[in-house]
């Protein structure tokens, strides 16, 4: 036996997946830092962009109250139907979207509130506001046309003047729009259930008449679109079109609607109940 040791290889194994993991360490480091440069310089980018090309909106300065992030606000939002007729024959604009929309964070929801146009009512400073005659007619049209006015109209406005006749297996309603001069309705109700949810006569085609002017309605899609857990068979018309002669001036889808407690949502303020009505023009 000889007392001189052996000459064994070095143990490389160890020390080399050192180094190969220290290696991944620093590119996973030198990566990370590199996407985290290229996003904060596409936000800036953006940001540079936004504010270079922005159009700033004239006397917006005051506008809304400063309220700290986080913190509710209401905002009101003013539409305008002012055309080029109105323009013409210098006359102001007039409002026709009035909404307050309430932000809450702490609430986690927005909330609208959508205020009719055209009211009858006493402004505190100002006097009293009166409905807009020129508009009467295409708005009497509208309602006394909806999914829910036609029926009602011929039923209760028409009296004398309401013709009820069937064409196929539908009947049809021949009725007067009220307050407007010469508009004449004919309103063709659905037959029988409709996909399972609509009863018999519905509103389905409804077609005016106004001396050369010809406004066609049609609905479909009816169903109860209330919140699942407040579902009371009132149905709505899905799909709502509206065309005047060939052009189509509504194409409206519903998803949602509200109508279990209509006149606690939407109150009718009392100075608009004790109001007389519009004088409708020709």
């Amino acid at each position: 036996m000889s007392g001189v040791p052996e000459d064994r290889p070095p143990r490389l194994g160890l020390r080399l997946l050192m180094k190969a993991g220290l290696a991944m360490l620093v590119i996973t480091l030198l990566c990370a830092a590199s996407v985290a440069t290229a996003v904060l310089l596409e936000v800036k980018k953006d940001a540079d962009i936004f504010q270079r090309e922005q159009i700033p909106i004239p006397n917006i300065a005051g506008a809304l109250d400063g309220v700290s992030a986080g913190g509710p606000q209401t905002i009101l939002v003013l539409g305008s139907d002012r055309r080029f007729a109105d323009i013409k024959a210098k006359i102001p604009a007039r409002s026709d979207t009035m909404m307050l929309i309430r932000l809450d964070p702490s609430k986690g929801a927005t909330a609208v509130m959508n205020i009719p146009r055209d009211l009858k009512v006493t402004i505190p400073g100002k006097g009293t506001a009166t409905p807009t005659p020129e508009t009467y007619n295409e708005r009497a049209i509208r309602l006394w046309s909806g999914p829910q006015g036609a029926v009602k109209s011929a039923r209760l406005n028409g009296g004398a003047e309401t013709k009820v006749s069937v064409e196929g297996d539908k009947t049809v309603l021949t009725y007067p729009i009220p307050g407007v001069t010469g508009a004449m309705a004919k309103a063709t109700l659905t037959s029988g259930p409709v996909k399972g949810v609509c009863t018999r006569n519905c509103a389905e085609r409804i077609e005016v008449r106004q001396g050369d002017t010809v406004t066609e309605f049609t609905y479909s899609n009816y169903r109860d679109y209330n919140d699942p857990e407040e579902q009371l068979d009132a149905f709505f018309a899905g799909r709502i079109v509206e065309k005047r002669g060939p052009l189509t001036v509504l194409d409206l889808t519903v998803t949602r609607t509200n109508t279990p407690n209509l006149y606690v949502v939407v109150p009718v303020p009392p100075a608009v109940k004790a109001a007389g009505p519009a004088v409708p023009t020709k």
